[in-house]
């Protein structure tokens, strides 16, 4: 069978040629690149996750930041409540001073410092206790300490009027925060109270007839106001 192939059919086939060889072209050409952008996309999309975990990152270590300033100022809040660490002299001049601001007058003081400091760590249901337990903090026992206090026990004997006790009370227990008041015993005692005699001298030509004469007078009856009062100062090592 004899196929004829006219010069249409000719043409046909040669565009059909053409195409085919074109699109081979394209496809040799642009597969690689195609690949390449689809490997380019992975890694921006990786670029973009790791961009992502970095500013939660910096977002972490603004709070972080954030935490650990209001940390150092709840801190120094509190250690503010505290003197620093004082000696046995230093507590009973302090004691001492605020007896004779209120007009009383000290019978007797004693100071004893407490040995065993208290270490304060921070509570672990806290803000601060949670964060070190999630990074791994090591136990309790083994924690760092926040400060430690110390203690000096004051115990003071002092008279005045009524009026000046109350107001060092009153004193003590608004303006001294690190002041505690740990006992008060109050007492109101009369007695009798004979005073000095009076004595006069009589002078005469001689030494020898000198008279002293003693003039008497009545007991008094003395009442006083004492209150015998146990402080203690807490004290800090910051």
């Amino acid at each position: 069978m004899n196929i004829s192939v006219t010069e249409k059919d000719k043409k046909m086939i040669g565009i059909l040629v053409a195409f085919i060889i074109a699109f081979l072209f394209v496809f040799m050409v642009f597969s690689p690149l195609s690949k390449k952008n689809k490997e380019l996309d992975q890694e921006l999309l990786k670029a973009k996750e790791q961009a992502s975990v970095f500013d939660d990152q910096v977002l972490g270590a603004e709070d972080m930041v954030a935490q650990e300033q209001a940390t150092k100022e709840q801190l120094a809040g509190v250690l503010a409540r505290f003197y620093q660490r004082l000696q046995s002299q230093d507590a009973e001049r302090m004691a001492t001073t605020l007896m004779l601001n209120h007009n009383l007058k000290v019978q007797s003081l004693t100071v004893s410092m407490l040995e065993n400091p208290n270490n304060v760590k921070w509570y672990q249901y806290s803000e601060e206790g949670i964060a070190e337990a999630a990074m791994g903090q090591p136990p309790e026992e083994e924690q760092v300490q926040v400060f430690s206090l110390y203690g000096a026990r004051v115990t003071c004997v002092a008279e005045g009027s009524e009026a000046d006790l109350w107001a060092l009370i009153d004193d003590l227990s608004s303006n001294y925060p690190s002041i505690s008041i740990a006992s008060t015993e109050w007492t109101v005692a009369e007695y009798q109270e004979q005073q000095e005699a009076d004595r006069r001298n009589t002078d005469s030509q001689s030494e020898e007839e000198t008279e002293q004469e003693t003039v008497k007078r009545e007991p008094v009856t003395v009442k006083t106001n004492r209150l015998t009062i146990s402080l203690e100062i807490f004290m800090c090592n910051q």
